[in-house]
C-alpha cells in the first residue's frame, strides 16, 4: 500500500513538473510577444502620435520632386503656404526645373509652377518676404553662382547676382546692377558651425530663430555631469549669452541628444520644434512642439509626428505646424496641418 501510495505521489510530482516546464515556455512566448507589441506600439507613438489638442488637416499629391524633396518652406499666413524643390525629370541637357507648390486655401487645393529657368543644383534660402535660390554650376561651387530672387506668389523670378563666396549655409552675393551697384550681401541660412556657439551649444544643430536672427536655439550634452538641456541664446550687444534653458523630454529610454527643426519668438511667445534622439544609433527620435508664453519662464510640450520636412509659423491666434511626409512608396508628398490657439496667460 505504502509503495502504491508513492507510486502514485511520484506520478503527481511528475506531472506538475512536466506541467511546469510545459508552462516555461509559453511564458516566453507570452513576454516576447507582449514586448514585441508594446515595441510596436511605442514606435507607431514616436513616428505618429499627435497630441490632442492641434487640428489636424492632411492632403496629397503627386510627389515630382528629385531626391533632395522639398528643400525650403514659406509660410505667409494661416492659408497660404508654398513648398520649393528641383524636378526630378531631366532634360536632354542634363539640367532640372525649380518646382514650387502653392496653396492659397489652407492645403485644400496646391498648384504646382516652375521657376522656369534650369538648374544643375540649388540652395534655396527664405530672407524676409523673398525667396532666392543659388544655381551651383557643378565647376564653380563656391564662387561665380547666379542667383535669382522672386516674391508674391513665386511664379516670376528675376536675376539678382553673382556669388562671390559660398559655403553650406550661406552665400555672398554681389547684387546685379539692377538691384544695387556692386554691393555684397549675405544670404544665411542657418547657422551650424560658427565656432562663437561652441560655449553654449554642443547638440547637433543650431536654428536661427526665423524671424529675428539675435535669437538661437541649441542643445547642450555634458555626459560626465548629466546635463542634457535646451538652451536659448540671445544677442545683446554684439553678443550671445543663455537667454533660457529647460531639460531635454523624459522618457523610458535615454535622451543623449537634441535637433532643433524650427524656431519662432513672438514678444513673449517663444515656440520651437525639436528631435529629442534616444539612442547613440540615431534610430529613435522624440519630436515635439515646446511653447512659453511668458518670455521662457514656464513651457509646455505637445507631442507631433515625426516629419521629413516641416515648418513653424505664429498667427496672431494660433501656433501652426506644417509637416510633410512621403506616402505609395514616395510616390505621393502627404502634407498635414497641424493648428493650435495660442493658449491664454
Amino acid at each position: 500500500m505504502i509503495a502504491s501510495f508513492k507510486s502514485r505521489h511520484a506520478k503527481f510530482l511528475g506531472q506538475i513538473f512536466s506541467s511546469m516546464f510545459c508552462l516555461i515556455p509559453l511564458g516566453l512566448i507570452v513576454f516576447f510577444v507582449l514586448l514585441i507589441v508594446i515595441v510596436e506600439i511605442d514606435d507607431k507613438w514616436i513616428a505618429e502620435w499627435t497630441s490632442f489638442s492641434f487640428e489636424k488637416k492632411e492632403s496629397s499629391f503627386e510627389n515630382l520632386l528629385g531626391i533632395m524633396g522639398v528643400e525650403e518652406i514659406v509660410i505667409e499666413n494661416e492659408n497660404t503656404f508654398t513648398l520649393f524643390g528641383v524636378s526630378a525629370a531631366i532634360s536632354s541637357e542634363n539640367k532640372r526645373k525649380i518646382l514650387i507648390f502653392r496653396t492659397t486655401d489652407g492645403g485644400k487645393h496646391w498648384e504646382t509652377t516652375d521657376a522656369g529657368i534650369d538648374v544643375d543644383d540649388v540652395n534655396f534660402y527664405h530672407v524676409g518676404d523673398c525667396v532666392y535660390f543659388v544655381n551651383l554650376l557643378s565647376e564653380n561651387y563656391r564662387g561665380n553662382n547666379p542667383v535669382y530672387v522672386s516674391r508674391g506668389d513665386f511664379k516670376n523670378w528675376k536675376y539678382f547676382g553673382i556669388t562671390k563666396n559660398a559655403g553650406f549655409n550661406f552665400a555672398h552675393v554681389e547684387m546685379a546692377s539692377s538691384f544695387s551697384n556692386g554691393k555684397l550681401v549675405l544670404l544665411e541660412k542657418e547657422n551650424t558651425g560658427d565656432l562663437i556657439f561652441e560655449e553654449y551649444c554642443q547638440s547637433i544643430g543650431k536654428k536661427y530663430a526665423q524671424n529675428d536672427r539675435n535669437w538661437v536655439l541649441c542643445g547642450y550634452d555634458s555626459p560626465s555631469s548629466s546635463v542634457h538641456e535646451v538652451r536659448i541664446l540671445r544677442k545683446s550687444l554684439e553678443k550671445y549669452s543663455i537667454y533660457n534653458s529647460f531639460p531635454y523630454k523624459k522618457h523610458p529610454f535615454i535622451a543623449v541628444g537634441m535637433e532643433p527643426s524650427d524656431f519662432y519668438v513672438k514678444n513673449n511667445l517663444i515656440a520651437c520644434l525639436l528631435n529629442f534622439k534616444m539612442d547613440n544609433a540615431g534610430m529613435s527620435w522624440l519630436h515635439y512642439l515646446y511653447y512659453s508664453i511668458d518670455g521662457g519662464k514656464t513651457w509646455q510640450n505637445k507631442k507631433i509626428p515625426a516629419f521629413i520636412n516641416e515648418r513653424l509659423y505664429i498667427s496672431k491666434k494660433e501656433i501652426i505646424v506644417l509637416g510633410l511626409n512621403y506616402i505609395d512608396n514616395k510616390k505621393r508628398l502627404k502634407v498635414s496641418i497641424l493648428t493650435m490657439p495660442i493658449p491664454k496667460k
